[in-house]
Formats: C-alpha cells, structure tokens, sequence
C-alpha cells in the first residue's frame, strides 16, 4: 500500500556536492510540519554551527526569488562534510524552487544556484601515496 502523506501541498528534490547528497522538502508556511529551515531534525544553524556563513547561503535561494519567509524547508542529508552538505542542501532547495514555478527557475540559473559543482577528489594511483604524491626516492 502507497504511503500517504498528510500535508499534499509540497515539493522535493535532490542535490549534491563531492559525496554529500542531500533531499529538501518545500511546504507553505501555514500548511508545513516544520518551522524555518530543519535539516536531520535540527534546526540550520544549530546542524551547520561551524559554517559563519550558512544562514545566508541557505537563504541565497529564496532572496533570488523574492520569497523569503514564504516557504518552510525540512532537508535530509548525508555523507561528505558539513560544507558540502550545506552546499548539496543549497542546491536542493534551489531545484525544488525552479520545480514550483518555471520563472524562479531562470533566476536561479542566472545566479548559478542550479549547477551541480562536479568538481570531486581525485582517486589515488598505484604505487603512489595518495593521487599525485609518489613514493619518496634516494639517490643514494
């Protein structure tokens, strides 16, 4: 039997930042089970404390689209650190926002919200320490 969900009026969708990936959730204000901006059960600046700057970058989205304060965001994420997380998170909300309305989405684009980062570690190689460090040599 297909779970139901009690609150229909809302939207997810996913992102990602090296191995962090991350699924948002957007409701309206008066219908939302959560208040403000809920990742893993906590509120954002208590889960991202060590990030100055979180609050702003989770909010960047809603200020390119001019609804701040319109939506509350309950985010599930894991995997990678808490910068990327936070970045994952970021494009989660930015992709759920050009889901509900096909204008935001040209914002969004044009701020660069909505692209992927792929930059990603790069994988270690035979006989070598890590990817590009090789074993140390002596001449003598």
């Amino acid at each position: 039997m297909p779970r139901t969900n009690k609150v229909s009026s809302f939207k997810s969708s996913k992102g990602g930042r090296k191995t962090a990936l991350a699924s948002a959730w957007l409701w309206e204000k008066a219908k939302a089970p959560v208040s403000g901006i809920t990742v893993n059960g906590k509120e954002a600046g208590a889960y991202f404390h060590e990030t100055t700057t979180a609050d702003s970058r989770l909010t960047r989205p809603f200020q390119v689209c001019n609804v701040v304060g319109r939506y509350a965001v309950s985010a599930r994420v894991s995997g990678g650190g808490k910068n990327a997380q936070l970045d994952s998170v970021v494009l989660a909300i930015a992709r759920t926002l050009a889901k509900q309305d096909e204008n935001y989405k040209s914002l969004l684009r044009k701020e660069g919200l909505l692209t992927r980062d792929s930059r990603m570690v790069q994988s270690k190689t035979y006989y070598h320490h890590g990817a590009r460090r090789a074993q140390q040599f002596s001449k003598r």
